[in-house]
Formats: C-alpha cells, sequence, structure tokens
C-alpha cells in the first residue's frame, strides 16, 4: 500500500483536513472529509462531534435570519451573538456571522456598534472584502470619506468586481473633495439647497446672533 493511500485511508487525519476545510470556507468539501473519515471509523468521537457542530452552526444561523428577515433586529441581534459562543475556532463563519450583526445595528442606526462588529469580522478573516465594503458605507454615511476610500481600496484589492466596490471608491473619491470645499448650506445650518432667499437670511441672522463676539468672548475663534 503507498504511503499516500495510508493517508487518505486514515480517519483522524480525514478529519482534521476536514476541519481544516471548512474553518476556510469550505463546508460541502469538509463535510465530505467528516463523512468519509466517518465510513473508516463510524465511532470517532471527534468527527461526529464536528458534523454534529456544523449541523447547529447551520441551524442557529438561519433561524436568527429569519427572524431578520422578519425585522426583529434587536432579537436577531442576541441570536447571531448565540451563534459566535459556538465555535470561536470558525473563522469564516464568525466572521459572516458579524457582518450580519452589523448590518442589523445598522438598521437600528447603532453606527457604532455596527463599525465594531465589524471591526472584529476582519479580525477573524481580514481577507472579507464584503466586510470592507460594509464598513466603508458606513464611513461613507457618517461623511468619514478618507477611512472609508481605504476600506473601498482595501476591498477593491481582495475583488475588484464584487459589490459594486470600485463605483462606491469612485464615490467616496467625489465626496470626499467634495467635503474639502466649504459648504455654506451647512455652515448655516440648511438642509435643502433649494430653499428660498428668505430661509437663507433667516438662518444667516440665526447664526449671527450665536456668534457674536459679544457672546463668545471667551472663544479665540
Amino acid at each position: 500500500m503507498k504511503e499516500s493511500d495510508v493517508f487518505a485511508n486514515n480517519p483522524r487525519i480525514l478529519c482534521w483536513r476536514g476541519k481544516v476545510i471548512y474553518y476556510n470556507g469550505g463546508e460541502i468539501l469538509g463535510k465530505k472529509h467528516f463523512q468519509q473519515a466517518l465510513n473508516f471509523d463510524p465511532d470517532l468521537a471527534e468527527c461526529q462531534k464536528c458534523i454534529k457542530l456544523m449541523k447547529k452552526s447551520n441551524t442557529m444561523k438561519e433561524e436568527a435570519a429569519a427572524v431578520f428577515k422578519a425585522g426583529e433586529m434587536e432579537k436577531a441581534i442576541t441570536m447571531f451573538e448565540e451563534c459566535l459562543e459556538l465555535d470561536d475556532l470558525n473563522a469564516t463563519y464568525n466572521a459572516t456571522i458579524l457582518l450580519n450583526i452589523s448590518i442589523a445595528q445598522v438598521k437600528l442606526k447603532a453606527n457604532n456598534l455596527a463599525i465594531t462588529a465589524l471591526n472584529k469580522a476582519l479580525m477573524y478573516n481580514p481577507k472579507y472584502a464584503k466586510a470592507y465594503v460594509k464598513r466603508g458605507e458606513i464611513l461613507v454615511s457618517i461623511e468619514e470619506y478618507a477611512e472609508a476610500i481605504k476600506d473601498f481600496g482595501e476591498a477593491s484589492s481582495i475583488d475588484s468586481t464584487g459589490f459594486g466596490v470600485e463605483s462606491k471608491l469612485k464615490d467616496a473619491q467625489k465626496k470626499l473633495k467634495a467635503a474639502a470645499r466649504k459648504d455654506y448650506y451647512k455652515i448655516l445650518g440648511i438642509s435643502d439647497k433649494n430653499c428660498s432667499y428668505a430661509d437663507i437670511k433667516k438662518a444667516y441672522k440665526k447664526s449671527a446672533l450665536k456668534w457674536h463676539p459679544d457672546k463668545n468672548s471667551e472663544s479665540p475663534e
């Protein structure tokens, strides 16, 4: 018997190879290795545990996703967080779960918590292009254009054709350039650039009173 056949037919080696493949996102091939290992040794407890954990992880993820689709964001976040407790070594799975948590947090208008979740996702999977794109989108929404450009650029270096990253990168660059110019509407606190002259005059007077030297004698600015 060839040495390669010995390794190929060794249930423990098959099980460990399955783990490596599964933890790197190859669920179907990883499961195939687990099943092959059990064909050689049906009582291999380690492999039985892997398959059981895989099934449980998928079930819990699907249940949390169903709650998310139903619009129950807070409950979905709790359920996704429970998924994270299953296996800290499963980096690909955990990164995906954290991405889902970030999307739910955005829907709850909790951008800081969403960014925290994405930071953790990228610690699990530094090559997770979708997480960079999602974090970039949030940074654009809070007008952190320079940081968003970095994230879109990183995502593009990983996958230049996915998630509309090239157009998002160009849009962020355009907004950064525009932000460098003074926006007098924003300075006056006017959100509608199609407002009337009277609205501008009113906003100007309000701002002039607020920043009058007599009321800001303590401020060098």
